[in-house]
Protein backbone atom coordinates (compact mmCIF):
# COMPACT_ATOMS: atom_id res chain seq x y z
CA UNK A 1 0.00 0.00 0.00
CA UNK A 2 1.67 4.18 -0.98
CA UNK A 3 2.35 5.48 1.94
CA UNK A 4 0.17 9.21 2.40
CA UNK A 5 3.84 9.86 5.08
CA UNK A 6 5.18 13.44 3.24
CA UNK A 7 8.53 14.41 4.76
CA UNK A 8 9.19 18.30 3.69
CA UNK A 9 11.53 21.09 4.34
CA UNK A 10 8.57 23.37 4.40
CA UNK A 11 5.46 21.20 5.79
CA UNK A 12 3.63 24.38 5.63
CA UNK A 13 3.79 25.20 1.96
CA UNK A 14 4.09 21.24 1.28
CA UNK A 15 0.62 20.43 3.08
CA UNK A 16 -1.41 23.74 1.57
CA UNK A 17 -0.05 22.80 -1.84
CA UNK A 18 -0.70 19.39 -1.59
CA UNK A 19 -4.43 20.02 -0.50
CA UNK A 20 -4.96 22.75 -2.97
CA UNK A 21 -4.44 19.46 -5.55
CA UNK A 22 -7.65 17.96 -3.95
CA UNK A 23 -9.99 20.90 -2.73
CA UNK A 24 -9.24 24.34 -4.57
CA UNK A 25 -10.90 27.54 -3.91
CA UNK A 26 -12.82 27.05 -0.70
CA UNK A 27 -12.67 27.21 3.11
CA UNK A 28 -10.54 25.16 4.97
CA UNK A 29 -11.05 24.53 8.90
CA UNK A 30 -7.95 24.42 10.87
CA UNK A 31 -7.56 22.55 13.73
CA UNK A 32 -5.12 23.64 15.87
CA UNK A 33 -3.12 23.46 19.55
CA UNK A 34 -0.52 25.87 19.07
CA UNK A 35 -0.89 29.61 17.55
CA UNK A 36 2.81 29.83 15.70
CA UNK A 37 1.57 26.85 13.51
CA UNK A 38 -1.66 28.30 12.85
CA UNK A 39 -0.29 31.50 11.62
CA UNK A 40 1.63 29.66 9.11
CA UNK A 41 -0.20 27.47 7.98
CA UNK A 42 -3.28 30.61 6.96
CA UNK A 43 -0.71 31.94 5.30
CA UNK A 44 0.38 29.05 3.35
CA UNK A 45 -3.02 28.06 2.43
CA UNK A 46 -4.16 32.02 1.42
CA UNK A 47 -1.29 31.61 -1.40
CA UNK A 48 -2.73 28.54 -2.49
CA UNK A 49 -6.12 29.86 -2.88
CA UNK A 50 -7.93 28.54 -0.04
CA UNK A 51 -9.29 30.49 2.99
CA UNK A 52 -9.20 29.31 6.36
CA UNK A 53 -11.33 29.31 9.56
CA UNK A 54 -9.41 28.33 12.40
CA UNK A 55 -10.69 26.20 16.02
CA UNK A 56 -8.46 25.89 18.84
CA UNK A 57 -9.23 22.93 21.25
CA UNK A 58 -11.08 24.59 23.39
CA UNK A 59 -12.96 25.72 20.62
CA UNK A 60 -14.15 21.85 19.23
CA UNK A 61 -14.75 20.30 22.80
CA UNK A 62 -18.38 21.41 22.68
CA UNK A 63 -18.92 22.04 18.84
CA UNK A 64 -18.44 20.64 15.28
CA UNK A 65 -16.84 22.11 12.75
CA UNK A 66 -19.85 23.56 10.35
CA UNK A 67 -20.93 21.00 7.57
CA UNK A 68 -20.34 23.55 4.90
CA UNK A 69 -16.50 23.18 5.22
CA UNK A 70 -15.64 20.24 3.22
CA UNK A 71 -11.65 20.38 3.96
CA UNK A 72 -10.07 20.03 7.53
CA UNK A 73 -6.44 20.55 8.81
CA UNK A 74 -5.27 18.93 11.79
CA UNK A 75 -2.10 20.75 13.17
CA UNK A 76 -0.28 20.06 16.28
CA UNK A 77 -0.04 17.54 18.19
CA UNK A 78 -1.59 13.86 19.20
CA UNK A 79 -4.74 15.83 21.01
CA UNK A 80 -6.41 17.20 17.42
CA UNK A 81 -6.45 13.84 16.50
CA UNK A 82 -10.15 12.89 17.96
CA UNK A 83 -11.07 16.41 17.62
CA UNK A 84 -10.37 16.25 13.53
CA UNK A 85 -11.31 12.95 12.85
CA UNK A 86 -14.98 13.62 15.20
CA UNK A 87 -15.92 15.86 11.71
CA UNK A 88 -18.02 15.07 8.54
CA UNK A 89 -15.03 16.50 6.08
CA UNK A 90 -14.32 15.22 2.51
CA UNK A 91 -10.97 15.98 2.96
CA UNK A 92 -9.22 15.73 5.82
CA UNK A 93 -4.97 15.85 6.84
CA UNK A 94 -2.55 16.24 9.18
CA UNK A 95 0.50 18.56 9.65
CA UNK A 96 1.74 15.97 13.04
CA UNK A 97 3.78 17.56 15.53
CA UNK A 98 3.93 13.65 17.37
CA UNK A 99 5.31 10.56 16.36
CA UNK A 100 2.08 8.51 16.76
CA UNK A 101 -0.21 5.98 15.41
CA UNK A 102 -3.39 8.05 16.41
CA UNK A 103 -3.14 9.90 13.06
CA UNK A 104 -3.99 7.08 11.44
CA UNK A 105 -6.84 6.32 13.16
CA UNK A 106 -8.79 9.27 11.67
CA UNK A 107 -8.28 7.98 7.81
CA UNK A 108 -6.51 11.25 6.73
CA UNK A 109 -5.83 11.69 3.25
CA UNK A 110 -2.14 12.19 3.90
CA UNK A 111 0.44 13.21 6.77
CA UNK A 112 2.86 16.07 6.66
CA UNK A 113 6.02 15.89 8.78
CA UNK A 114 9.01 18.82 9.69
CA UNK A 115 12.32 17.38 8.31
CA UNK A 116 13.73 19.73 10.22
CA UNK A 117 12.45 18.48 13.44
CA UNK A 118 12.66 14.78 13.04
CA UNK A 119 16.47 16.36 12.18
CA UNK A 120 16.94 17.45 15.75
CA UNK A 121 15.84 14.39 17.19
CA UNK A 122 14.01 15.88 20.29
CA UNK A 123 14.03 14.09 22.97
CA UNK A 124 10.42 14.07 24.52
CA UNK A 125 9.38 14.02 20.93
CA UNK A 126 10.92 10.70 20.30
CA UNK A 127 10.34 9.38 23.98
CA UNK A 128 7.03 9.43 22.43
CA UNK A 129 6.89 7.93 19.37
CA UNK A 130 9.03 5.10 21.29
CA UNK A 131 6.80 4.74 23.90
CA UNK A 132 4.30 4.44 21.18
CA UNK A 133 6.03 1.86 19.14
CA UNK A 134 6.02 -0.33 22.47
CA UNK A 135 2.50 0.07 22.44
CA UNK A 136 2.50 -1.69 19.31
CA UNK A 137 5.01 -4.15 19.84
CA UNK A 138 2.33 -4.83 22.90
CA UNK A 139 -0.54 -5.27 21.47
CA UNK A 140 1.17 -7.44 18.58
CA UNK A 141 2.51 -9.71 20.83
CA UNK A 142 -0.90 -10.22 23.09
CA UNK A 143 -2.25 -11.40 19.86
CA UNK A 144 0.02 -13.85 18.85
CA UNK A 145 -0.23 -15.34 22.14
CA UNK A 146 -3.31 -16.86 21.33
CA UNK A 147 -3.99 -16.41 18.02
CA UNK A 148 -1.64 -19.66 16.81
CA UNK A 149 -3.36 -21.66 19.05
CA UNK A 150 -6.97 -20.46 17.63
CA UNK A 151 -6.07 -20.16 14.15
CA UNK A 152 -3.55 -22.99 13.85
CA UNK A 153 -1.31 -21.02 11.04
CA UNK A 154 1.47 -18.70 11.71
CA UNK A 155 0.71 -14.89 11.51
CA UNK A 156 3.53 -14.19 9.12
CA UNK A 157 2.91 -10.23 8.41
CA UNK A 158 2.08 -9.76 12.42
CA UNK A 159 5.58 -11.67 13.05
CA UNK A 160 7.85 -9.63 10.56
CA UNK A 161 6.45 -6.45 12.24
CA UNK A 162 7.22 -7.91 15.67
CA UNK A 163 10.42 -8.55 14.32
CA UNK A 164 10.56 -4.80 13.06
CA UNK A 165 9.83 -3.03 15.89
CA UNK A 166 12.31 -5.40 17.87
CA UNK A 167 14.63 -4.00 15.33
CA UNK A 168 14.18 -0.60 15.75
CA UNK A 169 13.42 -0.92 19.72
CA UNK A 170 15.62 -3.20 21.03
CA UNK A 171 18.55 -3.64 18.84
CA UNK A 172 19.24 0.02 17.84
CA UNK A 173 19.28 -0.52 14.14
CA UNK A 174 18.33 2.47 11.63
CA UNK A 175 20.49 4.77 13.77
CA UNK A 176 21.34 7.04 11.27
CA UNK A 177 17.62 7.56 9.67
CA UNK A 178 15.87 6.22 12.85
CA UNK A 179 12.98 8.43 13.57
CA UNK A 180 11.76 7.94 9.42
CA UNK A 181 11.98 4.47 10.20
CA UNK A 182 9.96 4.42 12.71
CA UNK A 183 7.29 7.00 11.56
CA UNK A 184 7.32 4.23 8.46
CA UNK A 185 7.02 1.15 10.84
CA UNK A 186 3.87 2.70 12.56
CA UNK A 187 2.24 3.73 9.48
CA UNK A 188 3.03 -0.15 8.48
CA UNK A 189 1.85 -1.32 12.23
CA UNK A 190 -1.61 0.68 11.79
CA UNK A 191 -2.87 -1.21 8.59
CA UNK A 192 -1.30 -4.70 9.30
CA UNK A 193 -3.27 -4.16 13.04
CA UNK A 194 -5.89 -3.08 10.91
CA UNK A 195 -6.09 -6.57 8.83
CA UNK A 196 -6.49 -8.30 12.58
CA UNK A 197 -8.63 -6.05 14.25
CA UNK A 198 -6.02 -5.31 16.71
CA UNK A 199 -6.83 -1.49 17.31
CA UNK A 200 -7.71 0.30 19.32
CA UNK A 201 -4.34 -0.32 21.03
CA UNK A 202 -4.07 -2.46 24.34
CA UNK A 203 -2.53 0.31 26.36
CA UNK A 204 -4.54 2.88 24.70
CA UNK A 205 -7.50 1.15 26.65
CA UNK A 206 -6.06 0.48 29.59
CA UNK A 207 -5.13 3.88 29.94
CA UNK A 208 -8.33 5.69 28.47
CA UNK A 209 -10.05 3.48 31.83
CA UNK A 210 -7.47 4.38 33.96
CA UNK A 211 -7.57 8.24 32.87
CA UNK A 212 -11.24 7.97 32.60
CA UNK A 213 -11.16 10.03 29.79
CA UNK A 214 -11.85 8.95 25.92
CA UNK A 215 -8.68 10.57 25.00
CA UNK A 216 -5.79 10.54 27.69
CA UNK A 217 -3.97 12.96 26.09
CA UNK A 218 -6.40 15.69 26.75
CA UNK A 219 -5.77 15.15 30.51
CA UNK A 220 -1.80 13.75 30.28
CA UNK A 221 0.76 16.45 29.65
CA UNK A 222 3.10 15.19 26.69
CA UNK A 223 5.74 13.72 29.34
CA UNK A 224 3.47 12.24 31.90
CA UNK A 225 1.62 10.57 29.09
CA UNK A 226 4.59 8.95 27.93
CA UNK A 227 5.88 8.19 31.43
CA UNK A 228 2.54 6.51 31.59
CA UNK A 229 2.62 4.75 28.44
CA UNK A 230 5.66 3.39 28.40
CA UNK A 231 5.29 2.45 31.96
CA UNK A 232 2.23 0.15 31.75
CA UNK A 233 3.80 -1.47 28.25
CA UNK A 234 5.94 -2.06 30.02
CA UNK A 235 4.68 -3.86 33.44
CA UNK A 236 2.48 -6.11 30.79
CA UNK A 237 5.68 -7.19 29.00
CA UNK A 238 7.01 -8.52 32.38
CA UNK A 239 3.29 -10.24 33.51
CA UNK A 240 3.62 -12.05 29.95
CA UNK A 241 7.20 -12.84 31.06
CA UNK A 242 6.15 -14.07 34.26
CA UNK A 243 3.83 -16.19 32.61
CA UNK A 244 5.97 -17.74 30.05
CA UNK A 245 8.27 -18.50 32.87
CA UNK A 246 5.68 -21.14 34.69
CA UNK A 247 5.77 -18.87 37.81
CA UNK A 248 1.99 -20.08 38.32
CA UNK A 249 1.34 -23.47 36.87
CA UNK A 250 -1.53 -24.81 38.99
CA UNK A 251 -4.72 -24.69 37.82
CA UNK A 252 -6.70 -21.59 38.10
CA UNK A 253 -10.97 -21.36 38.49
CA UNK A 254 -12.45 -18.76 37.47
CA UNK A 255 -14.56 -17.08 40.36
CA UNK A 256 -17.40 -17.19 38.40
CA UNK A 257 -17.13 -20.97 38.14
CA UNK A 258 -16.39 -21.28 41.76
CA UNK A 259 -19.70 -19.27 42.17
CA UNK A 260 -21.47 -21.60 39.96
CA UNK A 261 -20.03 -24.97 42.16
CA UNK A 262 -21.00 -23.49 45.35
CA UNK A 263 -24.46 -22.97 43.86
CA UNK A 264 -24.66 -26.12 42.94
CA UNK A 265 -23.68 -27.59 46.21
CA UNK A 266 -26.78 -25.59 48.10
CA UNK A 267 -29.29 -27.11 45.61
CA UNK A 268 -27.46 -30.47 46.33
CA UNK A 269 -26.64 -31.26 43.14
CA UNK A 270 -23.77 -33.79 42.36
CA UNK A 271 -21.90 -31.09 40.10
CA UNK A 272 -18.77 -33.76 40.06
CA UNK A 273 -21.35 -35.60 37.61
CA UNK A 274 -21.35 -32.70 35.47
CA UNK A 275 -17.79 -32.72 34.86
CA UNK A 276 -17.04 -29.21 35.39
CA UNK A 277 -13.21 -30.34 35.66
CA UNK A 278 -13.11 -31.12 31.89
CA UNK A 279 -15.35 -28.21 31.23
CA UNK A 280 -12.57 -25.84 32.92
CA UNK A 281 -9.72 -28.01 31.41
CA UNK A 282 -11.00 -27.36 27.82
CA UNK A 283 -11.36 -23.68 28.71
CA UNK A 284 -8.11 -22.82 30.45
CA UNK A 285 -5.82 -25.46 31.84
CA UNK A 286 -5.29 -27.03 28.12
CA UNK A 287 -5.23 -23.70 26.67
CA UNK A 288 -2.49 -22.40 29.30
CA UNK A 289 -0.56 -26.01 28.97
CA UNK A 290 -0.17 -25.51 24.99
CA UNK A 291 1.34 -22.47 25.79
CA UNK A 292 3.89 -23.07 28.57
CA UNK A 293 4.60 -26.89 26.94
CA UNK A 294 8.22 -27.41 26.86
CA UNK A 295 8.84 -25.91 22.94
CA UNK A 296 6.37 -23.13 24.67
CA UNK A 297 4.46 -21.61 21.84
CA UNK A 298 3.84 -18.18 23.76
CA UNK A 299 8.24 -18.19 24.20
CA UNK A 300 8.05 -17.20 20.73
CA UNK A 301 6.96 -14.05 20.89
CA UNK A 302 7.49 -13.15 24.56
CA UNK A 303 10.43 -10.64 25.32
CA UNK A 304 13.20 -12.29 27.36
CA UNK A 305 14.57 -10.71 30.63
CA UNK A 306 17.98 -9.12 28.88
CA UNK A 307 15.34 -7.71 25.99
CA UNK A 308 13.10 -6.02 28.69
CA UNK A 309 16.25 -5.15 29.75
CA UNK A 310 17.60 -3.30 26.98
CA UNK A 311 13.65 -1.86 26.70
CA UNK A 312 14.24 0.08 29.83
CA UNK A 313 17.60 1.07 28.98
CA UNK A 314 16.86 2.26 25.89
CA UNK A 315 13.59 4.72 26.90
CA UNK A 316 15.48 6.14 30.50
CA UNK A 317 18.81 6.75 28.37
CA UNK A 318 15.85 9.35 26.43
CA UNK A 319 13.91 10.58 29.55
CA UNK A 320 16.63 10.72 31.92
CA UNK A 321 17.68 8.45 35.18
CA UNK A 322 14.37 9.39 36.94
CA UNK A 323 12.18 8.27 33.77
CA UNK A 324 10.39 5.59 36.73
CA UNK A 325 10.39 7.83 39.63
CA UNK A 326 7.55 7.40 41.79
CA UNK A 327 6.06 4.64 40.09
CA UNK A 328 5.67 1.42 42.07
CA UNK A 329 5.07 -1.82 40.30
CA UNK A 330 2.05 -2.25 42.25
CA UNK A 331 1.04 0.75 42.21
CA UNK A 332 0.73 0.54 38.14
CA UNK A 333 -0.43 -3.04 38.16
CA UNK A 334 -3.52 -1.55 40.41
CA UNK A 335 -4.37 0.65 37.78
CA UNK A 336 -3.54 -0.63 34.91
CA UNK A 337 -5.08 -4.53 35.16
CA UNK A 338 -8.62 -2.98 35.44
CA UNK A 339 -10.06 -6.77 35.76
CA UNK A 340 -13.93 -5.63 34.52
CA UNK A 341 -12.66 -3.70 31.84
CA UNK A 342 -9.98 -6.32 30.58
CA UNK A 343 -12.40 -8.98 30.61
CA UNK A 344 -14.60 -7.05 28.02
CA UNK A 345 -11.60 -7.48 25.76
CA UNK A 346 -10.04 -10.63 23.58
CA UNK A 347 -6.09 -11.65 23.72
CA UNK A 348 -4.03 -13.32 26.44
CA UNK A 349 -4.85 -10.39 29.03
CA UNK A 350 -8.17 -11.03 28.90
CA UNK A 351 -8.08 -14.89 29.51
CA UNK A 352 -5.14 -14.64 32.20
CA UNK A 353 -7.94 -12.10 33.99
CA UNK A 354 -10.39 -14.35 33.58
CA UNK A 355 -8.81 -17.29 34.78
CA UNK A 356 -7.93 -15.90 37.85
CA UNK A 357 -3.99 -15.35 36.90
CA UNK A 358 -4.23 -11.81 37.63
CA UNK A 359 -5.34 -12.41 41.09
CA UNK A 360 -3.09 -14.10 41.72
CA UNK A 361 -0.27 -12.77 40.51
CA UNK A 362 -1.55 -9.44 42.52
CA UNK A 363 -1.52 -10.94 45.73
CA UNK A 364 1.83 -12.39 45.26
CA UNK A 365 2.87 -9.02 43.82
CA UNK A 366 5.39 -7.85 46.15
CA UNK A 367 7.60 -11.08 45.86
CA UNK A 368 7.35 -11.70 41.63
CA UNK A 369 7.41 -8.16 40.55
CA UNK A 370 10.28 -7.53 42.91
CA UNK A 371 12.87 -9.45 40.63
CA UNK A 372 12.07 -7.27 37.96
CA UNK A 373 11.62 -4.50 39.68
CA UNK A 374 15.96 -4.44 39.21
CA UNK A 375 15.60 -4.66 35.53
CA UNK A 376 13.98 -1.27 34.97
CA UNK A 377 15.59 0.82 38.12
Amino acid sequence: MESIIIFADNPYEQLASKLSTLYSGGTVGVIYDNESDREQLVKALYNCKNSARCYSIKDLIKDNIPSHVRAIVGVGSRRIVPLAGAQKAEVLCFLAEDYVIDYWSASPKFIVFDNNKIAKRETQSLALAYSNATAILTSILDYLALAQLKIGEPLSPLKDLQAEFCSILIENKHQDNYTRSLLLAIEKAWHTLADYGIYPLLVSDILSVASRCVCPALVLEKKEYCRQEFFTCYTLLCIYNLFAKKQFNKPLLPKDINAIISLLQSLEIDYKQLDFENMLKNDYTDKFFLLQEEEGLLEQYVLAREKLKKLSFNIRALMGKEFFKGLSYYDCLCYTLIANELRQKQGLLCELASSGFIDALMEKASAELSKYKAISI
